[in-house]
């Protein structure tokens, strides 16, 4: 390998092409840059290959300009996706916003890091027949990349980079309106007190029993750095860039296709080039040509890690995929997996929102920029005030009946107007100073029904995508568990009756049938899984073995949201961490 490649570049550069790895990552999100940097640490030629930029930001890490990244334009991904079938007159073209930047989603989430219900691993382990999926596995893995957590004996193998802080928002004890919000969250105030946490072995249940609670939430704000920042994968990455010549990252390299001789996987295709991918709105509005092929190869595997919807286009464009649909937009099919694409799984989300009688006092003049004229970036430079904040405020979990085992209902608290994803989510985000969200999240939603397919053999189109929720067999269910969680979020939300009133979906809303026409036109999602699952030999639909090992070929695997047969981890950033981490055990355990 020509080391001079050994940084973070756009290969323009590179003299034709065939460069040799180990180990070849497609996508640095964060499954994939968790692998890759484990992958390199071991020694290993490791090349993390990245279509979106290095990209660092005041919208990325200041924690209160999180709503800023969803239109920021040099990360966004904003794919379209239809919520029920074309036949049905609701829920279509619904922007879903991804980020394509080191560090991928982690960049523009709501910095919520929660590990996975214990009872959601016992699943793992049924549905794999793998025992390694246990959860004592992954609390090992999640240990080992805290910042808090002691340092490793070989420093080379040094993981950790996440830190890990509860935002209680401690402007809002001079607010009029604390006092509401208090009376709101007053378990959540308790944990604290007690240093209990959402995360703790307590919290997460057994495998008979998940306690109902509430807690602050814990988040990837990093507080001892002054200001506080984001902290994510991305720094990880480019620590480990510094101290390891084994790793190579290349941005700006959409990866278009698995190079494969029979079954075997020897490389990628990519084409050089920033924002060529159609997701990306520069792209749509640039319209590029598409530049020249280029071919990259891996001694030994490929992981590729692009997410639950770019991985399974990856695969389809290289053949690997249900044979006939392949055909039918002229790809030659290599493998016949009819798994691929299938099984789209989210979590389903609903927002009530209520308007107090005044703005927040904590942001007070906040524009929600990082201009010199806006009060609060002074303020946030100077170590306070709203910008230092991120995140929903607290969560609560609880269950529909009370014979249930486990929470299967939660909520989380916004100060604001959240109400889903929407082509006007930021303009809103940033002008309701004076509201309060619920959103009621159903993580372990029946829905199965969804597919991501392809719209044309053209790498840089992004595939059609239906969730169908309410659809199936599990449709049922999946609204009685949201009607619930509406109704007492609404309960919840009186405590406010003094100082506000509802405004989403406001008081005349009351009747079954127009609560039913609320739920279904006004759930949303944004955490896909499903369309690469994981499964048993016996499982025709299963695409992966347990060790992420794509059936039917050699040396190609996949880590990424893609592979969970069911939405496991309720928050999934953090589990995606530590997937990254399983992944890399299971290469390094076979070779």
């Amino acid at each position: 390998m020509n080391k001079s490649y050994n940084k973070i570049h756009v290969p323009y550069d590179v003299k034709g092409d065939n460069e040799v790895f180990d180990y070849i990552v497609v996508g640095s999100g964060p499954a994939g840059s968790m692998a890759a940097l484990e992958l390199a640490r071991h020694g290993f030629e490791t090349l993390l290959i990245e279509a979106g930029g290095n990209v660092s930001n005041n919208n990325i890490t200041t924690p209160g300009l999180m709503i800023r990244t969803w239109d920021d334009e040099s990360i966004a991904w904003n794919f379209r996706v239809d919520y029920m079938d074309q036949s049905r007159n609701a829920r279509k073209d619904i922007i879903y916003p991804r980020a394509s930047a080191i560090g991928g989603c982690a960049n523009h989430n709501g910095m919520v890091n929660i590990y996975p219900r214990a009872h959601g691993f016992d699943r793992l382990v049924d549905i794999t027949g793998d025992s390694s999926w246990s959860e004592s596995t992954f609390r090992g893995y999640f240990e080992s990349i805290q910042l808090e957590s002691p340092p490793p004996a070989d420093p080379k193998m040094d993981r950790r980079f996440l830190t890990l802080s509860t935002d209680k928002f401690s402007g809002m004890k001079d607010d009029p309106k604390g006092k509401y919000i208090v009376n709101a969250i007053t378990e959540s105030i308790e944990h604290e007190k007690n240093k209990q946490n959402v995360n703790d072995k307590q919290a997460i249940g057994t495998t008979e029993f998940e306690p109902e609670s509430q807690y602050f939430v814990p988040n990837n704000i990093d507080r001892k750095v002054s200001p506080p920042v984001r902290r994510g994968p991305r720094r990880a990455v480019v620590d480990e860039m510094a101290r390891n010549p084994k790793l190579t990252v290349w941005t700006e390299s959409l990866v278009t296709k698995i190079i494969l001789e029979g079954n075997i996987a020897k490389g990628v295709e990519y084409m050089p080039g920033a924002h060529l991918y159609r997701a990306s709105p520069i792209a749509r509005r640039e319209k590029k040509a598409a530049p020249a092929i280029k071919k990259v190869y891996a001694r030994k595997e490929i992981v590729v890690s692009g997410g639950t919807f770019n991985t399974p286009q990856i695969m389809m464009l290289s053949g690997i995929g249900d044979s006939n649909e392949l055909k039918a937009l002229g790809i030659e099919p290599k493998v016949h997996l009819p798994g691929v694409g299938k099984n789209l799984r989210d979590h389903i989300e609903l927002s009530v929102v209520w308007e107090l009688d005044s703005d927040y006092v904590a942001v007070d003049g906040c524009r929600f920029t990082d201009a010199s004229d806006d009060a609060c970036w002074q303020q946030y430079l100077n170590n306070s005030g709203a910008y230092t904040h991120g995140g929903p405020l607290h969560l609560q979990m609880l269950k529909t009946k009370p014979e249930l085992k486990y929470n299967d209902i939660w909520y989380y608290a916004f100060l604001g107007a959240f109400v889903g994803f929407t082509d006007d989510m930021v303009r809103l985000g940033t002008t309701s100073l004076r509201h309060m969200s619920f959103v009621v999240l159903n993580p372990y939603s029946g829905l199965n029904q969804g597919t991501v397919t392809l719209t044309s053999n053209d790498p840089r189109d992004m595939p059609y995508i239906n969730f169908r929720q309410y659809q199936g067999e599990n449709a049922d269910e999946d609204f009685r568990r949201m009607k619930y969680g509406f109704e007492q979020a609404r309960k919840n939300l009186k405590v406010f009756s003094e100082i506000g009133k509802e405004i989403i979906p406001g008081p005349n809303v009351t009747s079954d049938e127009d609560v039913k026409k609320f739920i279904m036109d006004n759930t949303f999602s944004h955490h896909a899984c499903g369309t690469m699952k994981i499964g048993k030999d016996s499982d025709p639909m299963a695409v992966l073995d347990s060790n992420f090992r794509v059936r039917g070929v050699k040396n190609l695997r996949v880590v990424d949201q893609s592979v969970m047969p069911e939405a496991i981890g309720d928050f999934p950033t953090l589990f995606t961490y530590l997937l990254g981490l399983k992944a890399a055990e299971a290469i390094l355990s076979s070779n």
